[in-house]
């Protein structure tokens, strides 16, 4: 609406010099006018009134769907996307419309300024013909088996009798991943027909495994082993076994496939294996606790003379000036005799 401004608590008698005389003016917009004003004596002066709240734009809005395709469901039209905020004035002051048929609907709105518009909502997509539904006998799929490929579906026309509404007319349809597509087909009489298919067999992720370490004290291998699987999974390698035993430092890779035949593979790698610190040649025989000597030294199960742990060369990680300490933590004093020559 229009604002008019007027001179009021005077402190003396005066004379407005411009706007024709008279102390109001009117705005139509918003901005600023200057009064000039005189008093008896001859004294001028000047008040400025300004208005900057004077609104005559209407408020806008869009209108949004959630859904847009055709549908034998109902469509709500809602307001979205206004200029400013507004009061639904009908609809019962609702921004949401809902169409349970095909046809129009206008909201009146008004902004705080009191203008008001409307904006009309429209909907012909939704058809609530009778559905008929024969995925088996209507489609064709490229495989009806767990896949890492794209799956394609084939629409049966019968000959022609039906035509497609939908997927620019073409009768394939490709899924790339796991989904949902409906056909939409119109007989010859005008009755339209609605096909869903369904893909629930693409699998394109590859299978995963973490890898957990085992040590054996006896032996000091250590063995590698496919734990934490992501989904059931064949190894294509190592004789299929799912774990790999490492007698020195190194790495092995398992090759894994899922039963899409996606692939992975997954590298173990151990380099903590300490090599055995003995060694013995044909000049020297090691002597145990009992005396032994050689191969049967080696093989001995009897306790060393310390006492509490048998032992033998093959656990033996140090050896020095007669002093040999195994992985089971024995300490035995040996002997090193040397053969004479003849």
């Amino acid at each position: 609406q229009n604002v008019t401004a007027t001179l009021v608590e005077e402190s003396e008698a005066f004379t407005v010099k411009n706007n024709n005389g008279s102390k109001s003016h009117t705005f139509t917009e918003n901005d600023s006018f200057t009064f000039e004003i005189v008093d008896k004596a001859g004294n001028t002066n000047q008040i400025t009134a300004t208005v900057d709240w004077i609104d005559k734009v209407p408020p806008t809005a869009s209108v949004a769907y959630n859904i847009t395709d055709s549908t034998r469901g109902n469509v709500v039209a809602s307001l979205v996307k206004e200029s400013e905020p507004v009061t639904v004035l009908n609809n019962g002051g609702s921004t949401d419309y809902t169409f349970t048929d095909n046809g129009q609907f206008t909201f009146q709105i008004a902004d705080a300024a009191g203008n008001t518009a409307e904006v009309t909502a429209a909907v012909d997509w939704i058809d609530k013909s009778e559905s008929i539904t024969n995925v088996t006998q209507d489609v064709q799929y490229t495989t009806l088996m767990l896949t890492n490929s794209n799956v394609t579906v084939t629409f049966n026309t019968r000959g022609g009798a039906l035509t497609l509404l939908n997927n620019g007319g073409l009768t394939s349809y490709t899924f790339t991943d796991n989904g949902q597509f409906t056909f939409i087909a119109q007989d010859r009489a005008g009755n339209i027909m609605h096909f869903p298919v369904t893909v629930n067999w693409i699998d394109k992720i590859a299978p995963t495994a973490e890898v957990t370490y085992t040590t054996d004290a006896a032996t000091g291998s250590v063995t590698a082993v496919l734990t934490n699987p992501s989904e059931e999974f064949t190894v294509l390698n190592n004789q299929g076994a799912s774990s790999y035993t490492f007698t020195q430092n190194g790495q092995f890779t398992f090759q894994i496939t899922d039963a899409a035949g996606n692939r992975s593979e997954i590298t173990a790698f151990v380099d903590w294996i300490k090599n055995n610190a003995a060694v013995a040649d044909g000049s020297t025989n090691y002597m145990d606790g009992s005396g032994q000597t050689g191969a049967a030294a080696q093989n001995q199960s009897a306790s060393p003379a310390t006492g509490d742990r048998p032992f033998s060369l093959w656990n033996i990680v140090f050896i020095s000036g007669g002093v040999l300490l195994t992985t089971a933590g024995s300490i035995v004093l040996l002997r090193v005799r040397k053969k004479r020559k003849n």
